[in-house]
């Protein structure tokens, strides 16, 4: 697995922080946009949106909590370095550049304290996977090394 690139301000030689995004854009005749345009989703804002709408819609059932948390996790796959790589056309879709398992196997990591319920609700949210991606999926989480189980969580690598 790489890491992020290490940018530095020119003058100062201060690290900067790497932007990490959700959704590329399109032109109204539906051409990509460089990420250069400003029109890219920044990840955070968009889990930040989905957690928000997640909660209002829980809340007549009282599981806001439950629904904001799953809304944060269900896209936290792609704070990995291999799909923003994807993202920005630097690699081709694989198993690697896959998401949608990481947040729900956070949510189920055993050292954490959160409701079962949140790791089934990410997990739903990408229930569309293939089985063959799901395979994939598994297959790749059993090769992470330890740095990458303890980076993302022994859940994403304990599933078989």
């Amino acid at each position: 697995m790489s890491h992020p690139p290490s940018y530095h301000h020119a003058q100062t030689d201060v690290p900067l922080r790497m932007m990490y995004y959700a959704h590329t854009a399109e032109d109204p005749e539906g051409r990509r946009l460089p990420e250069s345009s400003g029109q890219w989703q920044p990840l955070r804002t968009h889990l930040e949106n989905v957690a928000n709408l997640a909660a209002t819609f829980a809340a007549p059932f009282n599981a806001s909590a439950e629904a904001h948390l799953a809304g944060l996790l269900h896209d936290l796959g792609k704070y990995r370095d291999e799909f923003q790589e994807y993202l920005r056309g630097e690699r081709s879709s694989s198993t690697e550049t896959q998401h949608a398992i990481f947040g729900a196997a956070w949510a189920a990591d055993e050292g954490r304290q959160i409701p079962c319920t949140a790791s089934d609700d990410v997990a739903g949210r990408h229930r569309r996977q293939s089985l063959q991606r799901r395979l994939a999926l598994r297959r790749l989480q059993r090769e992470f090394s330890a740095e990458q189980q303890s980076r993302y969580g022994r859940a994403a690598v304990a599933q078989s």
